[in-house]
């Protein structure tokens, strides 16, 4: 087999599990528990807007809480994105042999370059899922090399868009079995039920509590406070936000370590393909030269 020739999608899932397993106390924590202080956040914010709106505030009290709690909200999420960043900067290090460090990560990802242009790439992704959720099939892989190449190759903004789309096109063989855009399909695709399934393998004892609390609750015929009954409620998603949070990041590790090694791979054959043929074109090089004749 030549070793430019594209490795199997089951041969690239083992090669994610060894480097994800090393590293895991290196990238995790440093990622999990600021996910984590932001869900806890996000937990009590939820709890004082339902007090002052349950406790008959005014419409002067409740749209400056909710104007600001968006806010908040968005915060979160840029922390997320943030995260999720960091800990593909910390992946490349270390599939690349470097070493790792989550604080250049985190800083790496606060650089006003690099913020930009992941907040491009996400509002592109975003409106993608809202036109129809088709659209995001083609955008969110073509789009998921922005961050490596940034990373590895020193190029941000449309350079970076650019670069991502092209290697994410990559298909010398011309068979759509070989698409490196099919293979981030299909990389996203296992990510995401990975996703899913430990985020909802985590949150359904809370969810079963819920249920049990509002059930008893109605069985014994004495309604409680609404209010009462909906902050008690949330103050239990406390514990769930802290442990979903460190479930999502665990289940990061298998993402970004994928397109990591994904992006270091596509690179490799499409630029030692480009080389090679560089290489045959200076020394005339037939594509392939006729064995040797051997003597009796």
């Amino acid at each position: 087999m030549n070793e430019l020739d594209p490795i199997s999608f089951r041969f690239l899932i083992d090669r994610i599990l060894a480097p994800a397993k090393h590293h895991f106390r290196q990238v995790f924590l440093p990622i999990a528990v600021p996910l984590a202080v932001c869900g806890v956040g996000a937990s009590l914010l939820q709890v004082g807007w339902l007090k002052t709106l349950m406790g008959g505030g005014d419409v002067g009290q409740v749209l400056p809480m909710v104007g600001g709690i968006f806010v908040i909200m968005i915060g979160i999420l840029a922390a997320y994105g943030l995260g999720f960043s960091a800990l593909t900067v910390g992946s490349l290090d270390a599939v690349a042999g470097r070493r790792v460090s989550m604080g250049r990560a985190w800083l790496f990802a606060l650089q006003p370059r690099v913020f930009g242009t992941l907040i491009v790439i996400s509002v592109a992704n975003t409106l993608s899922f809202l036109m129809c959720f088709l659209p995001a099939l083609y955008v969110v892989p073509i789009l998921s090399f922005v961050l490596p190449a940034m990373v590895e190759e020193d190029v941000y903004g449309w350079a970076a868009i650019r670069r991502s789309s092209e290697l994410a096109h990559y298909n010398p063989t011309g068979r759509w079995t070989d698409s490196a855009w099919l293979q981030i399909l299909v990389l996203l695709s296992v990510g995401l039920v990975i996703n899913y399934a430990v985020s909802l393998l985590v949150q359904l004892p809370f969810l079963v509590a819920q249920q049990i609390i509002i059930f008893r609750d109605a069985a014994s015929g004495q309604m409680s406070d609404p209010a009462t009954l909906l902050a008690g409620m949330l103050w239990l998603q406390i514990p769930a936000q802290i442990l979903s949070a460190m479930a999502t990041a665990a289940s990061w590790l298998f993402w970004t370590f994928g397109i990591s090694l994904l992006y270091r791979e596509i690179r490799r054959r499409k630029e030692g393909q480009d080389l090679k043929q560089a290489i045959d074109e200076l020394t005339g090089a037939p594509d392939a030269l006729p064995a040797p004749a051997t003597s009796v």
